[in-house]
């Protein structure tokens, strides 16, 4: 059992710096603003906390997307990195400045 718990942790490190690498070298940058922010109380308590509501167009398409994250106001620029054949798989750059 201990076995397939620390395999499976580290096929989830090593898939989440796949992606990372993924998305910085085929991640296409753009720009949006935080449309809304709000208080969300999750049943899992560190899902708890404020969140941002923002979207991006991507292959004539618009896509929308609530993060946790205190940084951010409403009216504040995002920038986004996103695949174009996944807009889904993005990530927001300027979230750890």
């Amino acid at each position: 059992m201990l076995v397939i718990i620390a395999v499976n942790v580290g096929f989830q490190l090593t898939w989440f710096e796949y992606s990372k690498d993924i998305l910085t070298r085929d991640g296409v940058i753009t720009k949006t603003v935080v449309k809304n922010k709000e208080w969300v109380v999750a049943s899992r308590d560190p899902s708890t906390g404020y969140y941002v509501d923002y979207e991006f167009d991507a292959n004539n398409k618009t896509y929308s997307f609530s993060k946790q994250c205190e940084k951010f106001q409403i009216g504040d620029t995002l920038i986004i990195r996103y695949l174009p054949k996944n807009p889904d798989q993005h990530e927001i750059i300027n979230m750890k400045e």
